[in-house]
């Protein structure tokens, strides 16, 4: 009975401590600068804080390089001499994005789900034929069932007209996210 109330009172201890040591902590998002609560021990919340504290520190001198060609030198007593920094605010083009991900997430046009593979080929056959302009392809990762796809498109906006033109033909024809290739997409 002894060694039950013993183990009671550690637990009921440590429960209580747990119970103490959490806490609601808001912080400031460093991205959008939104407001965001969470509950966590203190104790984590310190650690966290002085660990973000630490990285906008560099330490000892060091020298910066930027885009003019120029630098800056952080010395200890945290006096900062510097060029000004361009930054460069040019909107990327398609072939830059592509460059960098070549395949990521966008649309494509699901004109119909079949379970025959013969069936199938002849929807994408019947798709090619009418719209050439727009590249087919089978998906037959989900089998028993085909998915004949076409186009690639990054947003639903720019899918809308491809779909409205094969919904004339495929009534049951949808826009659904897809991984395209970045060169294919619209």
């Amino acid at each position: 009975m002894k060694k039950i109330f013993q183990i009671g009172a550690v637990m009921m201890l440590f429960c209580f401590q747990n119970i103490y040591a959490q806490k609601i902590i808001s912080k400031k998002d460093s991205v959008s600068g939104n407001v965001y609560t969470t509950q966590m021990d203190s104790r984590i919340d310190e650690l966290l804080t002085r660990s973000e504290e630490s990285c906008n520190r560099p330490a000892g001198p060091k020298i910066v390089n930027n885009t003019t060609g120029g630098g800056s030198v952080i010395s200890d007593d945290r006096t900062v001499t510097s060029t000004p920094r361009v930054i460069n605010t040019k909107t990327l083009s398609t072939a830059d994005i592509c460059r960098n991900r070549p395949k990521l997430s966008g649309y494509k046009i699901q004109i119909a789900v079949t379970n025959n593979s013969n069936d199938a080929n002849k929807i994408r056959y019947e798709v090619r034929q009418s719209f050439p302009d727009l590249r087919t392809e089978l998906d037959s990762s989900l089998r028993p069932n085909y998915k004949i796809l076409a186009g690639s498109f990054f947003s639903k906006q720019s899918g809308s007209e491809d779909l409205r033109r094969v919904r004339r033909v495929y009534s049951g024809a949808i826009l659904i996210p897809y991984r395209i290739f970045c060169v294919e997409a619209k």
